[in-house]
């Protein structure tokens, strides 16, 4: 026994160890079984507040039809015209108000799970309440639908039968249009207040659900803490180091497919998000020529056979300042570099870094193009110092003259075709003139 004893004493300790949990656990599976078999039947509930809540109101809308068919029904008997469509009208209406009147008088059929929460609200005096309003409909409306009887028993009822039944329909249409809204009344008030006691007890089960969670995630967080706290320390390294770098940083593999992990500062450089699992070729062919793919790919795989050092091949790189029309950013202008990341022999990744050289290319053509303007005013300048000095003048008052008389032209023209079209022809005639006269001095 002594012995027996001593091998069972561990095992009691071990289940101590982790009881608090397992109870957490259990109460937490527990609570939400109680949540959801509680909404289920909630559901039924609420289906059935709604259902006897739209027959309620429906009693209104049915009296409305009545007194209406039966006013109808009492013009077109005197008009002698048929009357057919306001008979069945009357029919129907008729009909299905016993029927809503006798669905409110008996208690919902509901099933033995939604029967006991009902119970749990009042259940009974509600519905007890319900048929007592449905009662004082009924007592309204028996007058009425006793007189409306003769008028359904033939197809062509009797004037003075409609006239008796239609002015008891209109006597009593106001005091049933009244006590259908009280029973509708109370029947929403009470669905309201039932999903409001549901609705509390559902966010007190779900808090104390929560809380129960809670529980149990401090209780594996608590195990955990040292290890993730290392895991995060790294990654907050590498997420710094990813931050800081103006360049787009990112890892390809043989097939092109780039890394999850790359520097901040490339999906605004490429215009488009980084998720993993993309391909580089692609993005460069929705952005770039075809053929720039082509290109790329042969020099990756050049770069992963490893045969050749890097250095040499980079003059080869098709991707150095290389025209790109990026999404969000317009025609740009990028520079890709591409370094193998060796693991022994084997160059499983390269390592990519994108720069955008736009500003410098578009700073040299802008310096270029002003060279060039330079050059030609230059050019200009030393034609014009060629020149007889009063040749020259009297060119410059030529043209200060014709283009006076070209703006006075246009302000004075009268606002008619014959009058546009002379105007075109003279201002043609004059430029070609002023062009000739330029031609004849070389500017």
């Amino acid at each position: 026994m002594p012995n027996q004893v001593k091998d069972f004493a561990p095992r009691r300790s071990n289940f101590g160890k982790y009881r608090d949990l397992v109870i957490a656990i259990a109460l937490f599976l527990i609570l939400d079984l109680g949540v959801l078999v509680l909404n289920f039947f909630a559901s039924t509930l609420i289906e059935t507040d709604a259902g006897r809540i739209n027959t309620a109101s429906e009693l209104r809308m049915l009296s409305q039809q009545m007194t209406k068919s039966l006013l109808t029904m009492k013009e077109e008997l005197r008009e002698q015209v048929p009357v057919q469509t306001s008979w069945a009208q009357l029919s129907e209406a008729s009909q299905q108000f016993d029927r809503n009147i006798a669905s409110l008088k008996q208690p919902p059929e509901q099933s033995f799970g939604a029967h006991l929460i009902g119970k749990l609200f009042s259940g009974d005096e509600r519905a007890q309440r319900t048929a007592e309003l449905a009662e004082d409909v009924e007592k309204t409306w028996r007058p009425v639908a006793e007189l409306i009887k003769p008028v359904l028993v033939t197809a062509q009822p009797a004037a003075d039968t409609v006239e008796s039944a239609t002015i008891k329909a209109v006597a009593r249409n106001i005091k049933l249009i009244g006590q259908a809204g009280d029973l509708s009344g109370y029947l929403e008030e009470s669905a309201t207040s039932r999903a409001r006691q549901l609705r509390t007890i559902q966010v007190s089960a779900i808090g104390l659900a929560f809380l129960n969670f809670l529980f149990i995630v401090f209780k594996f967080v608590r195990r955990l803490r040292e290890g993730d706290a290392r895991v995060e320390e790294a990654q907050r390294e590498t997420g710094r180091i990813l931050a800081t770098v103006g360049e787009g940083l990112f890892l390809i593999d043989a097939s092109g497919r780039i890394s999850p992990q790359c520097s901040a500062s490339l999906p605004a450089l490429l215009g488009t998000e980084f998720r993993g699992g993309g391909n580089l070729y692609e993005l460069i062919g929705s952005m770039g020529e075809p053929q720039l793919v082509d290109d790329l790919q042969s020099f990756v795989d050049i770069l992963f056979a490893g045969r050749v050092k890097p250095a040499l091949v980079s003059q080869l790189n098709p991707m150095h300042e290389v025209a790109l029309e990026v999404p969000g950013r317009g025609r740009r202008y990028l520079t890709f570099s591409f370094e193998p990341v060796h693991e022994g022999l084997v160059i499983p990744e390269i390592l990519v870094t994108a720069h955008d050289v736009t500003e410098r290319i578009v700073l040299e053509r802008e310096l270029q193009g002003v060279k060039d303007r330079a050059r030609g005013e230059f050019d200009l300048l030393m034609r014009l110092m060629d020149q007889e000095p009063r040749t020259l003048a009297a060119f410059v008052e030529q043209a200060r003259s014709t283009t006076a008389d070209l703006n006075q032209s246009l302000m004075s023209v009268k606002p008619s075709d014959r009058a546009y079209r002379t105007m075109v022809e003279s201002m043609f005639r004059s430029v070609h003139r002023l062009k000739g006269e330029a031609y004849t001095l070389q500017l």
